[in-house]
């Protein structure tokens, strides 16, 4: 019997916790051999989207990011700038890693968007509104199989880690 099914996949880490901005990519050489994977993670094969949510440890404090994909052999394609602001939810355990203990991180619970690379039919803000849910970008990615995140600017003292899922 064949079907359609989702794939359970469970949060990951994109990159280790940053507590300082990163420089920004804007250099020419944004191909694949110059890729950071400091700053990123490899895609699993057949992932067809990615959701992007972060992680924080400061309420009401704000990191802004920047989302870049790479199609193996191929450049830095832009998918989008935005703003998160870390709400009021924990992080009951470090959801990357089921055998650590409680941590004190919080999800970030709203979006807004400084600017945008992707077409809006390949992208979608899933923005709690401040309400203390999870806001995330949820997003096409068109065959890629790296995801860079770059923090463009954190708030002083802010310590986040951007994390995601693929479908």
């Amino acid at each position: 019997m064949g079907g359609n099914y989702t794939v359970q996949n469970p949060w990951m880490k994109v990159r280790g916790e940053v507590s300082i901005a990163d420089t920004p990519m804007t250099d020419a050489q944004k191909y694949w051999s110059n890729r950071d994977t400091t700053k990123g993670v490899t895609l699993p094969l057949g992932a067809n989207g990615v959701i992007v949510g972060l992680m924080g440890d400061d309420e009401e404090s704000n990191a802004t990011i920047t989302i870049w994909v790479y199609a193996e052999r191929g450049p830095a394609e832009w998918v989008i700038g935005a703003t998160f602001t870390i709400g009021a939810q924990e992080v009951v355990e470090d959801i990357t890693d089921n055998a650590l203990p409680p941590c004190t991180l919080k999800y970030a619970d709203t979006i807004v968007v400084v600017d945008q690379g992707w077409a809006e039919k390949l992208l979608a803000l899933e923005d709690e509104g401040g309400d203390d849910g999870l806001a995330r970008i949820k997003f096409d990615a068109c065959g890629a199989k790296f995801l860079k995140v770059e923090i463009s600017a954190l708030d002083a003292g802010l310590k986040v880690t951007p994390i995601f899922r693929y479908w």
